[in-house]
């Protein structure tokens, strides 16, 4: 009989416990998105040192969640400093591998690296699981044009078959290589009409 009081009184601790770390980890997310609004509000009027420091304890308060570092590793992107926005991005690949948001962001900082061919194959993935996402067909025909390859199997035809409007820093890229006599010419003929860029490339 002792023993099954004492048994008893186990599983009730372990229950309690239990308890806790589940509760301390629900307090842990909301804590989490707390900070990341936080950090959204700090970068809209321009604070981004405080952004930072926000995005790094939401990172803190859930370590195995991707969103604080996507978020810090574009903001680390857009403030020019693309070594560390590459580690926070990978990171977040790491914490959730596949992570569209994630590898479109690193491969746009592949770009700033001036390593074309590991972000055409970030592109390429986001591709895979979204082929409608034209900014990812704009930085995959950025990345062939920086790659300066017209051999590549993929290469489309014309810049049409890619996007539609392609951006002028597509445009500048696809000026300055020997990518098709086609493809360059399709992108002179429609530069008048190309959308502002969306991201600095």
């Amino acid at each position: 009989m002792y023993r099954v009081f004492l048994f008893a009184g186990f599983l009730a601790l372990a229950l309690i416990a239990a308890d806790g770390v589940r509760s301390v980890a629900s307090a842990d997310e909301s804590s989490a998105r707390d900070l990341l609004a936080l950090a959204r509000e700090a970068e809209d009027r321009g604070d981004n040192r405080a952004a930072v420091d926000f995005y790094k304890r939401a990172h803190e308060a859930a370590p195995v969640e991707s969103a604080p570092l996507i978020r810090w590793g574009r903001l680390a992107a857009r403030l020019g400093a693309v070594d560390q926005a590459a580690t926070l991005l990978g990171a977040a690949l790491d914490a959730e591998p596949g992570n569209a948001a994630a590898s479109e962001a690193l491969a746009d900082v592949m770009v700033e690296l001036d390593l074309p061919a590991e972000a055409l194959a970030l592109y390429d993935a986001v591709l895979e699981a979204d082929p409608s996402n034209l900014a990812a067909k704009d930085g995959r025909l950025f990345a062939l044009a920086l790659l300066a390859d017209p051999t590549q199997a993929a290469l489309p035809a014309t810049v049409a078959e890619v996007h539609p409007e392609p951006t002028r820093a597509t445009l500048d890229a696809l000026a300055r290589s020997p990518i098709t006599p086609v493809a360059l010419t399709e992108a002179l003929a429609i530069e008048g009409t190309a959308r502002p860029a969306t991201a600095s490339r």
